[in-house]
């Protein structure tokens, strides 16, 4: 029986494998985009288990809001101790939950639901650290932007404490610095209250003190300008977000002696030469200060901060005593957000692994392949007996045909194995 004519099917069946082995036509299911979870910590027991998700796509790293979230805590038995709703977090592709994590549990489990994805991962949970308000240190001559920050070109309070001052003024260096009024009189706790506009880059002054046994006092000082930075002032039960740029998002962390309760955000809006942000304070949770950024990761050196609250020295019985301490009192440490869950960096992972099995079956597939056209290409001419002389007897010519065609398949299939490896490239 003349073989000749089984040359093809493995030829062809070798260049289709070659093709799926390169570019496999596997499932992209689930492996478009992932879930990505951050957490504000550290969490401890006396706060609030911070969380923000956002659905992270895989092949540009474009971020979305979920249309919904739901955050639960449980206890490393499985039990559910707190569930919350998240919220759409200002105009960013984020929502935001906070869940308390169970009492006396040294970890647990943060299960996170949105966009019919699930993603659940364990932390630790900090002991609740002791109260560290203590009374600001009494320096001969210090002073404080009441935001934190002076903005330029925004009008801001300046306070000044001198111990033993009857009255301070403070006197720009250079033009551009405008002072209101020019001198103050010291209050409780020997604070004076300064409102000023900086119209340049920087606001060096001179601070003279008269004191009360009838000498003064001089000092030279820089107040805290930041171009571009945040303001940040309590009014109420709102926080007031000041900035120089509109359309700008101020990312808000909030909380109680160390521990984090609150997360926040808000779009700053034009406000005559300002632009401003609202937001109102959490009656639900403990909250005592709040820390403002630029920066979505919280890592702005400059972020100012405010508190209230705090414990002050006896002597402040009036209001620029009491923002003085507000001011100065020390700041918790700079919250660590960090990426706890990246379903985007799993998604391809499993992409990744959906194509390499599906290339290891079409590799398998094709080596079977080559090697059954090597063993027909190799028989060509073979016939069965038939007791026939004249059908042994073949010309070379006609021997030679069937083998040439049979190599060219197998040049097609080396082709194919070319073009497959510039549409695979695609995949890596």
């Amino acid at each position: 029986m003349e073989i000749d004519r089984w040359v093809v099917p493995p030829a062809v069946a070798a260049a289709l494998f070659a093709v799926v082995a390169v570019a496999p036509p596997v499932s992209r299911e689930g492996a478009d985009d992932g879930l990505r979870v951050e957490v504000a910590g550290p969490v401890r027991a006396d706060g609030m288990a911070l969380v923000r998700v956002a659905v992270e796509a895989v092949a540009d790293g474009a971020l979305r809001a979920p249309r919904a979230l739901t955050v639960e805590a449980r206890d490393v038995t499985g039990n559910v101790t707190a569930t919350a709703i998240g919220d759409a977090l200002a105009s960013t592709p984020w929502r935001v939950a906070r869940v308390r994590p169970p009492a006396g549990a040294s970890r647990f489990v943060l299960r996170v639901q949105a966009e019919g994805r699930v993603a659940g991962v364990s932390l630790p949970v900090n002991a609740a650290a002791p109260s560290r308000d203590v009374a600001a240190r009494v320096e001969e001559v210090d002073l404080a932007a009441t935001a934190g920050v002076l903005l330029p070109e925004q009008r801001g309070e300046v306070l000044v404490r001198v111990p033993g001052a009857e009255a301070v003024r403070l006197e720009p260096e250079f033009d551009g610095v405008a002072v209101e009024p020019a001198e103050a009189a010291t209050g409780a706790c020997d604070v004076a209250a300064f409102q000023v506009t900086v119209s340049g880059m920087g606001a060096p002054v001179i601070i003279a003190a008269r004191m009360r046994d009838g000498t003064t006092k001089r000092w030279s000082r820089r107040l805290p300008l930041h171009a571009g930075g945040l303001a940040l002032v309590r009014e109420g039960d709102d926080i007031v977000v000041r900035g120089t740029l509109a359309g700008r998002v101020a990312y808000l962390l909030g909380g109680a002696g160390d521990a984090l309760t609150w997360w926040s955000a808000v779009t700053l809006a034009p406000s005559g030469d300002d632009a401003l942000g609202r937001a109102p304070l959490p009656r639900e949770v403990p909250i005592g200060w709040v820390r403002a950024s630029l920066d979505a990761r919280m890592g702005d050196e400059f972020a100012p901060f405010t508190r209230w609250g705090a414990r002050a020295e006896a002597c402040a019985t009036d209001a620029p005593s009491r923002r003085w301490f507000g001011a100065r009192g020390s700041a918790p440490a700079a919250p660590d957000v960090r990426v706890v869950f990246d379903g985007a960096a799993r998604a391809k992972a499993t992409m990744r692994g959906r194509v390499s099995k599906a290339r290891a079956f079409a590799l398998a597939c094709l080596a079977a392949a080559i090697a059954l056209e090597s063993v027909v290409v190799l028989g060509l001419g073979m016939r069965t007996p038939d007791g026939e002389v004249s059908e042994v007897m073949r010309t070379r010519r006609e021997r030679l045909g069937p083998l040439l065609s049979g190599v060219a398949l197998l040049l097609l299939v080396g082709f194919a194995l070319g073009l497959a490896s510039l549409v695979g490239a695609a995949w890596e």
